[in-house]
């Protein structure tokens, strides 16, 4: 990509040519400072190809605003001749946008809208390279855009399902905590087991049941015995009695 954005770049003076030998060096930084103060020298305003070459190199270095910006500025001044490479990168700034929204979207804090804004972005980038076409059916690297494009919008799209399916785990888990909290902790008293109603022994978790079936165990045997304790207190007094 950064080689044949290198053939776009035209030298239409001399005070632009350190900038275009920069780019065509691989010093993207040192061209975008370069051709920055030319695009807005009134010398060189109204020199559509000033403002495409600072529009490629913007892009270059990911200040993307400011690259299309540049770019309608060199149609603005140079007309039909570059309409149709306009329409190409602006797929260019689309999918770098669409790169720079699928690396938010990797943060826990970015949420479901930085994968949608990806692939919008995407799709975004597709459209502008399918325009191009239309003017040369033919040509490869709008070709190839369109295919890779296409291939990341697969990506995204898995990782927006994937983003989805853990956020509903996620929220099913916590819904499953605050049920298993005991009321108590909401404001309620916990139901001892005297309140548990005729016929709920069933729903009861199997420790609860086993504590209150031996709760009920001690407390019948309490009775038993303080039952047998008033049968002999009777049967030792019988014969004491002076009536």
């Amino acid at each position: 990509m950064k080689c044949f954005l290198s053939a776009l770049l035209l030298i239409v003076a001399v005070a632009t040519q350190d900038g275009v030998k920069e780019f065509n060096d691989g010093h993207f930084r040192k061209s975008y400072k370069l051709t920055g103060p030319l695009s807005r020298d009134p010398e060189f305003a109204d020199q559509a190809a000033v403002h495409f070459n600072h529009a490629l190199a913007a892009l270059s270095v990911g200040e993307l605003g400011e690259s299309r910006v540049a770019l309608e500025l060199s149609c603005a001044w140079g007309g039909l001749r570059f309409e149709m490479i306009r329409t190409f990168l602006l797929g260019n700034i689309a999918f770098a946008h669409c790169k720079k929204m699928e690396k938010l979207s990797q943060r826990v804090e970015a949420g479901l809208p930085a994968h949608d804004s990806a692939i919008a972005w995407a799709n975004s980038a597709i459209a502008h390279w399918a325009e191009a076409l239309k003017a040369n059916e033919r040509w490869p690297e709008a070709i190839r855009n369109i295919e890779r494009a296409k291939r990341k919008l697969q990506v995204l799209e898995r990782s927006r399902q994937e983003f989805l399916n853990k956020s509903k785990k996620k929220s099913g888990a916590q819904e499953r905590r605050i049920g298993d909290q005991p009321q108590g902790k909401r404001g309620h008293q916990k139901k001892s087991y005297e309140e548990v109603k005729p016929g709920a022994l069933g729903q009861l978790p199997d420790r609860d049941l086993e504590d209150l079936l031996n709760r009920l165990k001690r407390t019948e045997a309490q009775k038993k015995k303080k039952r047998m304790q008033r049968r002999l207190q009777r049967s030792d007094g019988a014969g004491e009695r002076d009536w």
